[in-house]
């Protein structure tokens, strides 16, 4: 869903803005939130959402072999079954970050608990040797609710991000605080590209202020993540 809306903007920039632009404000919406669900993401997920319906769904995963996982972003977990067995939170496995839903973000890896470290009987067969997610293509299913935060619970940078790129791009549009006339011809001129979105943020140094939100298994190294240019973002 959109997080943002042309009533939003009006606001922010003290305008009115004619109803003949209304389509062309919708997409610099909704691709300002593209941008900034894609530099969350940080090459570690497509896009981190901040907009989940509160619902939940089944994600697959493949065994990896290791005694942790790593997963969508999900905000609370329902089921999960492995190789057909349904493990139980906190018996068989921890969700992480553990502090994750004080600190108001979402887990993003599963571990399973370790026969050292286990004090009560699980669902899992006795064994000293270390508990792994074995080898194994959707041997992994996870019900619950994904995504970094729900509907109405955007937080407020991402949502402050989000519409300080829009506006910015509408602005660059305004002259003596009236909307130019739009044509068909002009309207190519502004079109919300993702690359030209990507430019209005790293000019209000966007990234900066996200950094806490970007993805922590980010392809980002600590100092791209506080100076991401639109030449980072490639549009195929």
């Amino acid at each position: 869903m959109a997080i943002i809306a042309k009533t939003d903007i009006q606001d922010h920039l003290g305008i009115t803005i004619d109803a003949a632009l209304d389509s062309f404000v919708t997409t610099v919406c909704a691709a300002a939130q593209e941008y900034v669900e894609v530099l969350c993401g940080g090459g570690a997920v497509a896009r981190r959402v901040f907009d989940a319906a509160d619902t939940d769904s089944t994600r697959y995963y493949n065994g990896n072999g290791l005694t942790h996982l790593d997963i969508d972003d999900i905000r609370s977990v329902t089921s999960l079954t492995v190789d057909g067995v349904a493990l139980v939170e906190n018996d068989d496995y921890y969700l992480y970050p553990l502090n994750a839903t004080a600190d108001g973000e979402p887990f993003t890896q599963i571990q399973l608990i370790q026969p050292e470290t286990r004090v009560n009987t699980n669902s899992r067969l006795q064994e000293s040797a270390p508990y792994i997610f074995d080898y194994g293509q959707r041997t992994i299913a996870l019900v619950g609710k994904f995504g970094y935060s729900k509907t109405g619970s955007t937080p407020s940078a991402i949502k402050m991000a989000i519409l300080r790129i829009a506006a910015q791009f509408v602005k660059d549009n305004i002259g003596d605080n009236v909307l130019r006339e739009q044509t068909a011809e002009s309207l190519g001129e502004y079109s919300a590209s993702f690359i030209k979105v990507a430019d209005v943020a790293d000019r209000l140094k966007i990234a900066d202020v996200l950094v806490r939100y970007i993805h922590p298994r980010s392809n980002l190294n600590p100092l791209q993540k506080g100076s991401i240019t639109a030449t980072m973002f490639k549009v195929s």
